[in-house]
Formats: structure tokens, C-alpha cells, sequence
């Protein structure tokens, strides 16, 4: 399935951020977009046809204009989001008052991993910010980015997030060349989250878990609606610098480069979201994937395979990979 132009969008307003341990998909580098550029940005997505908007970063809470821009969005009227590493919520109230309608929070393990990871003192401001989002009645998320270090702490994650009134709990996938999930441990943490939705707990795997349905978390899945991976489908990232890019991995400067991604100001969301030959191979699922009889329903993360093996060959987390 392919729309004429993407129906969501990644904005990502800067690269700017307190940083942290993990290696992330946009290293911080102090670029950053201007107001104008950002406002401006926002006519074109709904020029477009763009409905819905997740604003990223970096940290977007630390870009001046945050709420106006929100504001100047919702009266479109699109639908936005924000995805924050709680690093300041001053601007909470303003969040509100421009009707923001999802914020998600980063919550990487217990305390003391979180802390390790994102900085003394980070694991209680973000309970602090998620507390202070769920009471201004924000629709607030949490996401988690799991390694191969903090696989064995998604129970007690959990149960730390089971404790606030947040609509969701997304499993991220980590992606980096050396350091990520193998078929066997994306199975098991598949399976940890199996057990943990039966239990109750409103916890969803993302996307970039193609091959869900090869899990026992396949009896969960919506097939009507499972999509596998929706980069180039559904939806697009747009960094800072302005390039378009598949998906939020591909959303730092170098790698945006390497695989000569438009520029926005260059041409239109549309013609680029139709010519682009990277693209229109990205859609089309990994090299690896085609002779698969589950190639339509995932695909394979396109992501995962150009990050890791510099290729769209097979995503190495794949149980199928293996074979």
C-alpha cells in the first residue's frame, strides 16, 4: 500500500539535547530549524495533505516557539505530537493551552539504569513530567528503547509505568551496527510482551518489529491493519536540515547524505515522495525479504538492514534472517 504523499510526518525541530549513553538515530549537534523555516514547514505539509504531525528531536521542549508552533498546527487543524526526553516542562501549561494532543516520555529501565543512561536525575524528572502531562490531561505515552542490556528489566519497566495513567507503553527497537537485538532475544522480548498484554498492560511494540506475527504476540495483531513497516507508505521524517528522509533512523545529517536524500526546499513532499528511487526501493521491503511468503505482510525493518549491514539486503533481527 502506497498513498500519493505521506498522511504522517516526523518533524524534527532540532538536534539539540542533554544526550546520553545510548548511541542515538540523531546525535546531538546543535542543528536546529528557525521559526520561520518550522512555521513555513508546516504550510507545506498541509499543502501536501499531511493530517497527522509527531514532533522530535533532539529535545523539542528546549526549541523556542515550541507551544506557538503547536498551536499554529492544531488550527490547520492537524493532529500533533511530541516526543520529549523531559528535560524541561516548563512550557506544559502553554502545551495545553495550544491543544497538543500526544506527548511520549523515555522510561529506559529502573532507576539506576535509567539514570546511567540518560543522566543523574533524569528517571524522576521524567516521572515528574509524566505526572504533570497526565494531570493536565495530555494523552501521555512512554516509550522505552530496548537493548540487549535492559531486555531482562521490561517487567519491572512496566511496572514503574503501570503506576501513571498513560494510554500507552511503545517498545522501541534499538538500531545501531554493533550493538542490537538478534532473532532470538527480538523473540523473547516479543514474547515478554506478549505476556505482559495479558496481563493487562497497555504495552505495543512498534513497527519496526516487522515480523510480529511470527511471535507469539501474532494474536494481537490486527491483520486488516498490521502494516509492517509503514516508512514510505504511510509516512516520512523531515530532519532539521530539511531533508526527507523514510523513517525517524535515518534522521541524523551523515546518514541522511549517504543515501542522498532530498532537501524539502528543493521540491515538492509529493514529487519526492514519488520519484525518489531510494525510496520507492525502501517500500518495496529488503532484497532478502522478496522470496518470503511474509514479504507483503512485513517486509522486514528497512532501517535495521541499512543501519547494521549498509544494505536493504535482510533485517538482522529477524527469526527468519537466521535461515
Amino acid at each position: 500500500m502506497m498513498f500519493s504523499s505521506p498522511t504522517y510526518v516526523y518533524l524534527q525541530v532540532s538536534r539539540k539535547c542533554a544526550a546520553c549513553a545510548l548511541e542515538c538515530y540523531a546525535p546531538p549537534d546543535g542543528a536546529s530549524l528557525s521559526q520561520k523555516e518550522a512555521f513555513s514547514l508546516v504550510d507545506l505539509l498541509w499543502e501536501a495533505k499531511v493530517f497527522t504531525v509527531l514532533i522530535d528531536g533532539g529535545e523539542p521542549l528546549l526549541w523556542e516557539g515550541i507551544a506557538e508552533l503547536v498551536e499554529y498546527m492544531r488550527r490547520k487543524p492537524m493532529v500533533v505530537g511530541l516526543v520529549s526526553g523531559a528535560e524541561d516542562i516548563s512550557q506544559a501549561e502553554a502545551l495545553r493551552n495550544a491543544n497538543l494532543n500526544m506527548i511520549q516520555f523515555p522510561i529506559e529501565g529502573p532507576e539506576e539504569y535509567h539514570d546511567s543512561i540518560r543522566g543523574e536525575g533524569s528517571f524522576q524528572r521524567t516521572l515528574e513530567a509524566m505526572k504533570t502531562f497526565c494531570d493536565l490531561d495530555i494523552d501521555t505515552h512512554v516509550g522505552t528503547v530496548v537493548t540487549p542490556q535492559n531486555l531482562s528489566y521490561l517487567e519491572a519497566t512496566s511496572d514503574i509505568v503501570s503506576q501513571f495513567s498513560v494510554n500507552a507503553h511503545r517498545i522501541l527497537r534499538y538500531i545501531h551496527p554493533t550493538d542490537y537485538l538478534g532473532p532470538d532475544q527480538c523473540m523473547d522480548l516479543l514474547s515478554r510482551v506478549y505476556d505482559l498484554k495479558k496481563k493487562g498492560r497497555n504495552i505495543i511494540p512498534n513497527n519496526c518489529y516487522t515480523f510480529l506475527h511470527l511471535t507469539p504476540y501474532k494474536e494481537r495483531i490486527n491483520k486488516n491493519a498490521f502494516q509492517g513497516c509503514v516508512g514510505g507508505k504511510t509516512s516520512a521524517m523531515i530532519t532539521c536540515d530539511g531533508y526527507v528522509v523514510p523513517c525517524p533512523h535515518f534522521a541524523s545529517k551523515p546518514l541522511a547524505e549517504s543515501i542522498d536524500a532530498p532537501v524539502i526546499w528543493d521540491s515538492d513532499l509529493k514529487t519526492i515522495w514519488k520519484e525518489w528511487d531510494f525510496l520507492n526501493a525502501f517500500r518495496k521491503g529488503l532484497e532478502g525479504c522478496q522470496s518470503c511468503s511474509y514479504c507483503s505482510l512485513c517486509g522486514g525493518c528497512r532501517a535495521a538492514a541499512y543501519r547494521i549491514t549498509q544494505s536493504l539486503d535482510l533485517d538482522p533481527g529477524c527469526p527468519l534472517s537466521k535461515k
